[in-house]
């Protein structure tokens, strides 16, 4: 039984196809006249078939002080013949006052 189990999963682990994935992650500072007013972080997820597309954007420095905004934006899709093509797009901005929201599909 166990020569079974072994073949088995070697077959299984023979024939079964590749799995490509790739992350990417990146941060980067925003800077205005010298002076840093945020951070945006974004990673993007890409595998065969699929990606996902995240960018985070957040107030840092000594204006943060005077003035906070926030970002998320969030997309996602099918990736066909080497080309992102997207199916469904989302963000949410924050400031002092404001919070807007959007999403489409």
């Amino acid at each position: 039984m166990r020569y079974i189990l072994n073949n088995f999963f070697i077959l299984l682990f023979l024939i079964s196809s590749p799995v490509y994935a790739e992350t990417f992650y990146k941060k980067f500072s925003i800077k205005v006249s010298g002076l840093k007013i945020g951070e945006l972080v974004w990673e993007l997820e890409i595998d065969n078939d699929n990606y996902l597309n995240n960018v985070k954007l957040k107030s840092k420095g000594l204006l943060s002080a005077i003035y906070t905004f926030e970002g998320d934006y969030f997309s996602k899709g099918k990736v066909v013949k080497n080309k992102l093509e997207p199916r469904s797009y989302s963000h949410v901005w924050k400031t002092n006052k404001t919070k807007k929201t959007m999403g489409l599909s």
